[in-house]
C-alpha cells in the first residue's frame, strides 16, 4: 500500500502521537508550543512511500537481515520514482551510517545500497562519507519510543563539513523517527539550511 505524502496526514499523525506523550507527561506550555512547532516543520518534508507491512516488510527484511541486496534495487526504484512526483531535489543525499560493527556483521549499509540507486536515477550526489556512527546501539525495532530516542542521542558525528544548503536522509525504515531526527539535528547544526527524510516504509 502506498502512501502518497501529505504534509496534512503527517502533521495530524505526528501531532496526534505528541499529544498522546504529552497528556501522561505535561510540561510548561511553551514547552508543549515548541515541540508541536518542531513537529510541523520537520513532517512537511518527509517522504515515506510505504507503510511497512505485508510484501515491503518482507522485502526490507530480507534485504536487512538476508542480505537479499537486490531487494535494495526494487526499493530504491520504487522510491525515486515517487520523489520524482513529490519531492524537491536537495543538494545531496546522505543515507543513514551503520555502526563499523554493524556494517561487518551485515556486510552492507542497506541505506546506503538504496540510496545508491535513488541518487543515480535522479542524478543527485551520493554522501557516504562524512557522517559516521560512532556508538552501536541496539536493533531499535522493539524498543518503546523513550528508549529509542534515548539510545540514539549523540550517536552520529560529523567527520568532514557539508556546505551545501538542502540535504536529504535516506532510510530504509522510519519508525518513531528518532534515528533520522537526530541526524537531521546533527546537519542542521553544522549550517545545513533544509534537511528532507527520503524512506521506503512507515512502520
Amino acid at each position: 500500500m502506498i502512501i502518497v505524502t501529505s504534509a496534512y496526514s503527517e502533521i495530524i499523525s505526528a501531532v496526534t502521537g505528541a499529544l498522546q506523550f504529552l497528556m501522561h507527561r505535561p510540561p510548561p506550555l511553551f514547552y508543549v508550543v515548541n515541540v508541536l512547532v518542531h513537529i510541523l516543520l520537520l513532517t512537511k518534508l518527509m517522504h515515506l512511500l510505504f507503510i511497512y507491512q505485508g510484501e515491503i516488510r518482507h522485502l526490507i527484511t530480507s534485504l536487512k537481515f538476508g542480505a537479499h541486496t537486490k531487494n535494495a534495487r526494487l526499493l530504491g526504484m520504487l522510491l525515486a520514482e515517487h520523489l520524482k512526483q513529490t519531492a524537491q531535489v536537495p543538494d545531496l543525499i546522505v543515507p543513514v551510517p551503520l555502526h563499523k560493527f554493524r556494517y561487518r556483521e551485515r556486510g552492507f549499509n542497506q541505506a546506503i545500497e538504496i540510496a545508491k540507486i535513488v541518487s543515480k536515477e535522479l542524478r543527485i550526489p551520493l554522501d557516504i562519507t562524512s557522517c559516521i556512527r560512532h556508538h552501536d546501539t541496539p536493533h531499535q525495532i522493539a524498543l518503546p519510543a523513550k528508549q529509542r530516542h534515548k539510545n540514539m542521542e549523540n550517536v552520529f558525528t560529523l567527520i568532514k563539513p557539508i556546505n551545501l544548503h538542502h540535504v536529504a536522509i535516506l532510510d530504509d525504515v522510519m519508525t518513531t523517527g528518532s534515528t533520522v531526527h537526530e541526524l537531521a539535528n546533527l546537519l542542521k547544526k553544522a549550517g545545513v539550511s533544509r534537511v528532507d527524510v527520503w524512506a521506503c516504509a512507515r512502520a
